[in-house]
């Protein structure tokens, strides 16, 4: 376990907006098992087997910022790259990432000046919020390497809390990046052509899932990802620890009913814990790759996190143990035989 933490601590702390994902692009390249090819985006496959052409994706970049403009009291003006709230940023830390270097910079607002009684200002949007790395003017942040476009990121290290479960920036998507590599490490006497895709700009209308699914032309395909576990809310919803999630509907994709029957029969024989859930208002990589040339069967499985939109997101590790493991019986149970009974019985 000790090996893997690691690994996943190393993931986290790259740092990868959409569209500068050269971080973790290198970081796999140098690691992934299998033939390793590009698309033109960035996104990252490696492939091994032969035989239908199984392709499951997960996405690498994080949400993040660019710099838009330096104030003549040197403080940075931004764009937010992905879902942010205003609220949970303010007084973070970030990293602001140069050409040559890093600075840290906290996000600042107008000073919370209330009396005793007074409702708490409230943080609306970004539009009023500053990032401040300590520079005193725009000719010493300029002349110390920042430049208009450089990427912004979230700073929070990895930690360990009680009952193996982690909390670190970026896990909404290095979870299922860490799950997807192990993966690629572990199967053995595939019958079929499994594509793992490592997709970019996922955080801008999930580029990366489209063009390596027209890479691949799958027949089957999974959406790897992590969902918002509501437990501490809605008990009877998403449960951190509860094993992965099946899911049936989200905005852009319904499951193919029998390769989600086939996903659930495995579960069940094999006595991995799952749930199941739908997502009204999120759209899944699944929404594109069910679209490739011919179209593909296709099902989203998400890894529990809770806090997604945060410096601070939290895993359970044993839910990376069991979609792993669910996903290594998948693949290993596919040939073309099944694969064509998924698909057209």
């Amino acid at each position: 376990m000790k090996k893997d933490i690691e690994k996943l601590n190393k993931l986290t702390q790259l740092h990868a907006i959409a569209s500068n994902e050269v971080e973790v692009t290198s970081y796999l390249k140098s690691s992934l098992k299998g033939q390793i090819t590009k698309d033109r985006l960035g996104s990252v496959v490696a492939s091994t087997g032969e035989g239908g052409q199984v392709l499951i994706t997960a996405p690498i970049d994080e949400v993040g910022m660019i710099v838009t403009q330096v104030t003549k009291q040197g403080l940075l003006k931004f764009q937010n790259v992905g879902y942010m709230h205003a609220k949970n940023s303010l007084n973070q830390l970030f990293l602001v990432t140069t050409k040559d270097k890093t600075f840290l910079a906290t996000l600042i607002g107008k000073p919370l000046t209330y009396q005793a009684g007074d409702e708490l200002p409230r943080v609306e949007d970004f539009k009023t919020l500053y990032l401040d790395a300590g520079f005193k003017s725009d000719k010493e942040a300029f002349d110390k390497g920042i430049q208009i476009g450089d990427m912004v990121t979230r700073y929070a290290e990895f930690k360990s809390l009680e009952n193996d479960r982690f909390i670190s920036k970026a896990l909404d998507t290095r979870s299922s990046v860490y799950v997807l590599s192990e993966l690629l490490e572990e199967v053995e006497n595939l019958k079929v052509a499994l594509n793992a895709a490592f997709t970019v700009q996922h955080k801008m209308n999930m580029k990366g899932a489209k063009t390596a699914s027209y890479m691949v032309e799958p027949d089957i395909s999974i959406s790897l990802d992590t969902m918002d576990s509501t437990d501490h809310t809605m008990p009877d919803f998403i449960k951190l620890g509860g094993g992965p999630v099946i899911s049936f509907y989200d905005q852009g994709l319904i499951a193919h009913p029998r390769l989600r029957n086939y996903v659930l029969n495995l579960c069940k024989l094999h006595k991995i814990p799952y749930q199941e859930a739908h997502q009204q208002s999120v759209l899944s990589e699944g929404h594109y790759l069910q679209l490739s040339k011919l179209g593909a069967a296709t099902l989203s499985i998400g890894i529990p996190i809770k806090n997604k939109h945060s410096h601070h997101q939290m895993i359970d590790y044993s839910d990376l143990v069991h979609t792993k493991k669910l996903l290594k019986l998948f693949v290993e149970s596919l040939n073309d035989k099944v694969i064509e009974e998924i698909l057209y019985t």
